[in-house]
C-alpha cells in the first residue's frame, strides 16, 4: 500500500489527538449512563432535587456527545482532506467546550454544597464558589475568543492566557476540595468510625487527586505543545471524569454505610450525617 500524500499525513496528525481524547471520552461517557442507570435502580427514594441533578448531568453530557460526534464528522468526513478548514475551528467543538465547562460547573456546585452539609464553614463555600464562577466565567471568555478569531492561530494567540488561568483555577480548586474535606473528616473521627473515615478519605482524596493530575496535564500540553491540539485530548477527558465522579459518590452510599452500631458522623452540635447523606 503506497504511502499517503504529505498532506494528507499533516492533517491525520494534527487531528490525532482530538480523536485519541473523543475515543476515551466516549467510553467514559457509557461508564456515565451505566452509573445513571444504577442509580435509579438503586435509589428510587432519593431526594428530588438529587435526582434532578443526575438527570441534568445526564441531559448535558448526552448534548455535549452529540456535538462531539458533529465536530469530529465536521473535520474527518465532511472536511476529510480539507487543509483550509483544519485551519479553522469548528463552531460544534467550540459549543462542545462550552457544554462541558456547564457540566463541570454544576458538578462543582454539587461539591460545594456536599462541603457545605458536612463542616458547614462559610469561609469554605465561599472560596470553592469564588473559585467555580472564576473558572467558568474565564473559560467562557476564551471560548467567546475562540467565536471571535475562529482560526487555530489567532486563537492560541488570544485565548490561551484564559485557558491557562482557567487550568490553574481547576488544580487548586480541586486539590482545596479535597484537602477541606480530608481534614474535616480527620476531625470528626471517632474510634467506632475509622473505617467509615478511612473509605470516604480514599474517595475524596482519589477523585481530587485524579481530576487535577488531568488537568495539569491540560495545562502542560498548553505550555508545551502550544502548535497542537494535544490539550483537547486531556479536555475531553477531564469534562467525563467529573461527570462520573459526581455519579460515583451517589451510587458508592450502598457501600458505604456504617456497620451496624457504629457511630454517625456529626455535621454540627444538633446534626448527624452518615456517609449516605455526606455522598
Amino acid at each position: 500500500m503506497s504511502a499517503l500524500p504529505q498532506s494528507l499525513q499533516s492533517y491525520a496528525l494534527v487531528l490525532q489527538d482530538p480523536l485519541i481524547g473523543s475515543f476515551f471520552s466516549m467510553l467514559l461517557y457509557g461508564v456515565l449512563c451505566v452509573q445513571v442507570f444504577i442509580y435509579f435502580q438503586t435509589y428510587p427514594d432519593d431526594h428530588v432535587p438529587l435526582k434532578y441533578l443526575v438527570a441534568i448531568i445526564w441531559i448535558v453530557e448526552s448534548v455535549h456527545t452529540g456535538f462531539l460526534i458533529s465536530a469530529n464528522n465536521s473535520y474527518l468526513i465532511n472536511g476529510f482532506g480539507n487543509l483550509v478548514l483544519l485551519t479553522q475551528i469548528s463552531w460544534d467543538l467550540l459549543v462542545s467546550f462550552e457544554i462541558s465547562f456547564v457540566v463541570i460547573f454544576i458538578v462543582n456546585l454539587f461539591f460545594t454544597w456536599r462541603v457545605w452539609v458536612f463542616c458547614k464553614k462559610v469561609w469554605a463555600v465561599c472560596l470553592l464558589l469564588f473559585l467555580s464562577i472564576a473558572r467558568y466565567v474565564i473559560s467562557t471568555v476564551a471560548i467567546a475568543l475562540g467565536f471571535y478569531y475562529s482560526t487555530w492561530a489567532s486563537f492560541k494567540d488570544h485565548a490561551y492566557l484564559p485557558l491557562t488561568i482557567t487550568l490553574g483555577i481547576a488544580v487548586f480548586e480541586d486539590a482545596s476540595m479535597a484537602l477541606i474535606l480530608a481534614y474535616y473528616l480527620h476531625e470528626k473521627r471517632t474510634q467506632r468510625s475509622t473505617q467509615l473515615i478511612t473509605r470516604l478519605l480514599t474517595y475524596v482524596v482519589g477523585t481530587g487527586a485524579l481530576t487535577s493530575i488531568i488537568a495539569i496535564m491540560e495545562l502542560i500540553s498548553i505550555l508545551a505543545s502550544p502548535n497542537t491540539l494535544l490539550y483537547i485530548a486531556f479536555a475531553l477527558v477531564l469534562v467525563r471524569l467529573y461527570a462520573n465522579s459526581a455519579l460515583l459518590s451517589l451510587n458508592l452510599r450502598q457501600y458505604q454505610r456504617k456497620p451496624r452500631g457504629e457511630d454517625s458522623l456529626p455535621l454540627s452540635s444538633n446534626s448527624k450525617i452518615s456517609s449516605t447523606t455526606y455522598c
